[in-house]
C-alpha cells in the first residue's frame, strides 16, 4: 500500500468573522477564531508560566546532560518541543484551560458538557519542526466524533512562524489522513 496525500486548499485568514452565532458558524466550518479571548496580561503570564516550567520550577522535566549556567530565556524554551497535561502540575495552565472565555465559546459550539481530554504545550522555537498535518480525532476518536480542540496562541501564529491552518468544513468527512491505495 502507498499513501496518497492529495493537497488541500488551505486558508491564512478566516472564511468569515464569526459575528453570529458560534455554533452555526462552528457545525458549518469545523473552527470558530476568537482574537483577544484572553487579554494581553493573561498572554504575558502564560508565557511566563511556559518559562517557569521550562526551567523546572514547577517539577523537575528531565532533559538529559544539559548545563544550565549559562543559559538565557530562549535557549531554555528552545530545549522543549511540547509538554503534556501542563494543567496537572501548574495552576495557571489549568485557569487557562477553564478560563471563562475558553469555557464561554466551548459551551456555544458543543453545548454545556464540555470535558477536558488532556492539554498540551507546544513550544515553537526557531528551527524547531512544526507538528505534522493531523486530524486530532484520528489520535482521540470519540464515538460521535465530537472531538473538539481549544487552542490558546501565545504568540502571533502566521505563515512564516508556523500557525494553525484548518481546511473549512473538512470535519464534516470523517478521517481524511492518512489515506492508503
Amino acid at each position: 500500500m502507498t499513501a496518497v496525500l492529495t493537497m488541500p486548499k488551505f486558508i491564512t485568514q478566516p472564511t468569515r468573522s464569526p459575528s453570529g452565532d458560534l455554533g452555526e458558524f462552528y457545525r458549518d466550518n469545523g473552527y470558530v477564531v476568537i482574537p483577544n479571548a484572553l487579554s494581553a496580561a493573561e498572554v504575558d503570564e502564560l508565557r511566563a508560566e511556559t518559562l517557569a516550567i521550562c526551567q523546572g520550577e514547577r517539577g523537575e522535566m528531565i532533559r538529559g546532560d544539559i548545563d544550565e549556567r549559562h543559559e538565557d530565556d530562549a535557549d531554555v524554551l528552545h530545549r522543549y518541543l511540547c509538554i503534556h497535561f501542563p494543567h496537572k502540575f501548574s495552576e495557571i495552565m489549568y485557569n487557562a484551560l477553564s478560563h471563562p472565555a475558553m469555557v464561554d465559546v466551548l459551551t456555544q459550539v458543543i453545548g454545556p458538557n464540555v470535558k477536558c481530554m488532556q492539554s498540551m504545550l507546544f513550544i515553537k522555537a526557531s528551527g524547531k519542526p512544526g507538528q505534522a498535518w493531523h486530524q486530532d480525532e484520528f489520535f482521540i476518536p470519540t464515538r460521535d466524533r465530537s472531538l473538539t480542540g481549544g487552542w490558546i496562541a501565545l504568540d502571533d501564529a502566521t505563515v512564516e512562524n508556523g500557525g494553525l491552518w484548518v481546511i473549512p468544513g473538512s470535519h464534516k468527512h470523517g478521517i481524511l489522513w492518512p489515506q492508503w491505495d
